[in-house]
């Protein structure tokens, strides 16, 4: 296992993959996460990152004032920085655990300095990576990593899920062992 990217439509499944991965193997993995957050009325609000160095901060609301768009979300780009960037950059460093990225997404690719460490991590063959992608690559970072060496790509469906996790959970052993 090197790089695995786990692509889906949206609510299938793909951070809660990424949660139980993080979950089960929380001592060989180093990365961070994306959750929907919700109203009381269950309505999306915004979008909270979560980090294995166990911070956390909400990087896209409908109530954030920025620039950066995407759908009803504002997107506060230095948030989201602030937390992924220093979990990358100390994931590039370390050897023997797998980089948890979830997700590479349009929000996240506001981040030129984001898009850098990606473009570092990448282009290292041995550096073992698990992250999610859209279904709809929108930013050539996305084209450009599909098309990397050493990366297998999983779709993710409600019918192959629960077979994906198994054979996923199964690359992971491989590796650890």
């Amino acid at each position: 296992m090197y790089k695995i990217l786990i692509t889906g439509l949206p609510s299938v499944g793909k951070t809660t993959l990424i949660k139980k991965i993080t979950e089960n193997y929380k001592d060989f993995v180093i990365g961070f996460w994306t959750e929907e957050i919700r109203d009381k009325n269950k309505n999306r609000v915004g979008f909270r990152i979560k980090t294995t160095l166990n911070t956390e901060a909400i990087f896209a609301s409908i109530d954030h004032n920025s620039k950066y768009v995407v759908g009803k979300y504002k997107v506060d780009i230095v948030t989201f920085e602030k937390l992924a960037l220093p979990v990358l950059k100390l994931a590039l460093n370390t050897e023997n655990k797998i980089t948890i990225i979830d997700e590479i997404g349009k929000m996240e690719l506001f981040s030129n300095k984001f898009i850098q460490i990606l473009e570092k991590m990448f282009s290292i063959n041995y550096k073992p990576i698990i992250a999610t992608l859209p279904c709809k690559l929108v930013h050539p970072i996305q084209k450009k990593i599909i098309q990397e060496n050493n990366v297998k790509i999983f779709n993710l469906t409600f019918q192959n899920r629960d077979l994906l996790t198994k054979e996923i959970f199964s690359s992971i052993n491989n590796f650890i062992q």
